[in-house]
């Protein structure tokens, strides 16, 4: 008998501790959403994207969860307007940078960073304006601190191009190039590789639109470039480095090619010379859209994206859809998934975790009413999943939240006179600039206070609370001469 049961330890201690699955809803009132995660050392998750929740506009959010799931801290960045993260590189086990788009610090939308800590907490954040409409997308951060940082831009033509700059490890300016071409391109993803550049994005013809890679050299040369010319309209969102150096894109495809429905997830697998190797379509009879692609330990795919094309809650919802490819891009049989919240699920991100599982990121709406929460799901290396939807604490919970004050200031443009009108007692604020370096203290007591900036250059700055008993919207200043 005490053989039997030392076999039943061995066995269990063999087996090792079970994954953690689920999957969560995080937010609240507001629109929340989630773009990309990293997986941590530790097992726990970075998460960064949007949210609404904490102060009625739309911010850059920033989750860290457990490994099962349970929120640890949150936090939003950004200013008065919209703030949005995109893409998120680690620096260490303890700083990420992110990168987005913002309209909060400048007079149209911009690229926005920020270096945050563990937590979210912000040590460092700037925006890059070409002088007109620009959106953050991706990044890659290399081994000798530069970042690289791919864009959209309506800057100097006349539709969007695909940007890429070069920042040093202080987030200095090294270079930028932009791929001026008639109609409307779209940046998707990039990352560095064998000592190159490598970008996916979505390029527009006259008639139609093709999937692109783009080759560049650390000093901004282009290498070399491949587009697809495919029937249809393709976009791409996705791109993943297999283990033998191919690369697979991932997107959809509108044409009748695939004979499956109106739209289907396209992936497509290049070798390093830009040979197709395959290409296949995946989803039903509506609407379906691939998002990302990660290779699995055993030299297999997981594709992810959102479909409504076979039913997963409401009718004609967008659900969770995964389908898992061989290496040759054939249908692993039993091994998708079609989950959600009975509303509509936008998926944006999918990462490999250290247990060989993998999580997925985007938005879902819970039981189709007008709530939408960022939306993780952490799925096991055997494909188990969580089917119960858990609800996470609402970001306002989390802290005491301290009374909002209304705080005026006049005129606006100032050309350095200010009056400010502080409701409450004796307090003390920060004039900081665009990139939230600190200018000023500005003692204020109740009241009127009269305030001189004459000193201080022309420019965009914003009024910031530093004291947490009292709470404020930060207010954009413009000084003039």
């Amino acid at each position: 008998m005490k053989s039997f049961f030392s076999f039943i330890l061995l066995v269990f201690c063999l087996q090792g501790p079970a994954q953690e699955v689920f999957q969560n809803l995080y937010g609240s009132s507001g629109i929340d959403i989630a773009r990309t995660v990293i997986p941590l050392e530790n097992g726990e998750y970075v998460i960064a994207g949007s949210t609404g929740s904490y102060n009625g506009n739309q911010d850059g959010y920033f989750l860290r969860l457990h490994a099962d799931g349970q929120l640890l801290s949150s936090n939003s960045i950004g200013g008065m307007n919209v703030d949005y993260f995109n893409s998120m590189a680690k620096i260490s086990e303890e700083a990420f940078l992110c990168v987005g788009t913002s309209n909060s610090f400048g007079l149209d939308y911009d690229i926005f960073w920020a270096l945050l800590d563990v937590d979210g907490e912000v040590s460092q954040q700037g925006t890059i304006d070409s002088g007109d409409w620009d959106f953050g997308v991706d990044m890659a951060r290399a081994d000798d601190g530069n970042t690289y940082l791919l864009a959209d831009t309506y800057a100097g033509n006349t539709g969007r191009d695909i940007v890429l700059y070069k920042f040093d490890a202080l987030m200095n300016e090294v270079w930028s190039v932009q791929f001026f071409n008639e109609g409307n391109d779209h940046a998707a993803k990039m990352m560095l590789n064998d000592g190159k550049i490598v970008i996916a994005g979505t390029h527009a013809s006259v008639d139609q639109t093709d999937s692109w890679m783009i080759f560049m050299d650390e000093n901004g040369n282009l290498l070399d470039e491949w587009i697809a010319d495919l029937p249809g309209n393709q976009s791409i969102a996705g791109m993943s480095l297999a283990s033998d150096g191919d690369f697979l894109l991932i997107g959809d495809d509108d044409s009748e090619v695939s004979g499956l429905g109106l739209t289907d997830m396209l992936v497509l697998r290049y070798d390093e010379l830009g040979n197709e190797i395959w290409r296949t379509y995946w989803g039903g009879a509506q609407m379906d859209f691939g998002k990302d692609i990660v290779e699995l330990p055993d030299g297999n795919f997981v594709i992810c994206g959102q479909s409504n094309s076979f039913g997963n809650g409401i009718p004609d919802a967008y659900n969770l859809k995964t389908y898992r490819l061989s290496s040759s891009g054939n249908y692993q049989s039993g091994q998708n998934l079609t989950i959600g919240a009975n509303g509509d699920e936008l998926i944006t991100d999918i990462a490999l975790c250290l247990d060989d599982g993998y999580v997925i990121v985007g938005q879902a709406d819970n039981n189709a009413l007008t709530e939408k929460y960022a939306y993780v799901v952490k799925v096991g290396d055997g494909n188990e999943v969580d089917e119960v939807i858990e609800i996470i604490a609402d970001p306002n919970d989390l802290f005491e939240q301290p009374a909002l004050v209304h705080l005026e200031l006049y005129p606006q443009p100032s050309s350095g006179q200010l009056c400010i009108v502080w409701p409450e007692g004796d307090n003390t604020i920060a004039l900081v600039d665009a990139s939230g370096r600190l200018i000023r203290s500005l003692a204020l007591v109740k009241g009127k206070n009269q305030i001189d900036l004459t000193d201080i250059s022309p420019g965009v700055y914003f009024l910031r609370n530093d004291d947490s008993s009292v709470s404020f919207k930060s207010k954009q200043l413009v000084i003039v001469r």
